[in-house]
């Protein structure tokens, strides 16, 4: 009997709590800082210069004025939940397509609490945060992720499920 072989990434189904990067409806921009933020995860996850492709990818779509200052506020955001968080944040791979499309519990309840602050829902962007810090330091990363908020732009368009799935997203 023969196995299907393998994806370089361990190519997997769903886990529990995992969904498909188009099941929480986040917007281009939101999109790309989950791009950005799992190059600065994989750069603490494996100490290197994956943090240098973070701010050149973020210049490269937000452009050179923009793109660094959104970076750097997005790291801010994670290191206050880096220093919360007990637990481990697991995150998907970026630099495989198949594993981009999954977002993991952690990476949904970060981006979700993201995108719940930009749409002035207050209420549930507290309570993704207070799961994402596991109860600690919760206002520091509300104050952070305000001052992320304040930075990005008001417009939100939403990428489609099969852009997203292609690995090459164009939005709507």
């Amino acid at each position: 009997m023969s196995h299907p072989p393998k994806h370089p990434c361990g190519h997997r189904p769903l886990r529990p709590k995992e969904l498909h990067v188009t099941a929480v409806g986040l917007d281009q921009t939101e999109f790309q800082l989950l791009q950005i933020a799992r190059w600065f995860f994989t750069s603490y996850a494996s100490p290197g210069t994956a943090w240098v492709r973070a701010f050149v990818e973020a210049e490269d779509f937000f452009g050179r004025s923009d793109g660094p200052r959104y970076a750097y506020a997005l790291l801010c955001v994670l290191q206050v939940m880096r220093r919360t968080r007990q637990s481990t944040f697991q995150f998907s791979n970026p630099s495989c397509p198949d594993c981009a499309v999954i977002l993991t519990e952690v990476e949904r309840r970060l981006f979700q609490a993201l995108a719940n602050y930009r749409r002035g829902r207050i209420g549930r962007t507290q309570a993704e945060v207070m799961m994402l810090c596991e109860g600690n330091g919760c206002e520091d990363m509300m104050v952070e992720l305000q001052k992320l908020v304040e930075l990005l732009p008001d417009r939100i368009e939403h990428i489609t499920p099969l852009d997203a799935s292609e690995g090459a997203v164009r939005y709507v």
